[in-house]
């Protein structure tokens, strides 16, 4: 989306345009966004369709989580489980 940045001393709120964004900044530091009501319903939609049916790329599987395990040592330790990952593969 267009973002437009507006200074807060000059807001009084504009009137949204569909696609774009309104940065409303104060000492640099974003304060509020105006968006367009349709904008922000297709955010809606989006994020509820994620939150419905989220992509098979970000679940870890069964296996994924053992080889994890296996593979989790403390920073101090000195070797790395090669037989803990093995047993984890191997599963």
């Amino acid at each position: 989306m267009l973002v437009n940045e507006v200074v807060a001393n000059e807001v009084r709120l504009p009137d949204p345009v569909e696609g774009v964004v309104q940065k409303v900044t104060r000492y640099g530091q974003v304060k509020a966004v105006v968006i367009h009501p349709n904008d922000f319903d297709m955010i809606e939609t989006l994020i509820d369709a994620y939150r419905a049916h989220p992509p098979d790329e970000l679940e870890i599987s069964d296996r994924e989580l053992r080889i994890h395990a296996a593979t989790d040592a403390p920073e101090t330790a000195d070797e790395y489980d090669y037989a803990g990952l093995a047993a984890a593969l191997d599963r």
